[in-house]
């Protein structure tokens, strides 16, 4: 897991999609602490 605080890059998304799921990262918006979760576990 990824825990954004500021900016990420594109070539870093692609590294994330890549590993995980192909073309799309799952992620998570938390608005209370203003943090983006990515590549969470896919629950199935």
């Amino acid at each position: 897991m990824y825990i954004v605080h500021d900016k990420i890059s594109l070539a870093e998304l692609r590294v994330m999609s890549e590993k995980m799921f192909g073309k799309m990262v799952k992620g998570v918006i938390d608005i209370e602490l203003e943090i983006i979760k990515l590549v969470a576990q896919l629950v199935q």
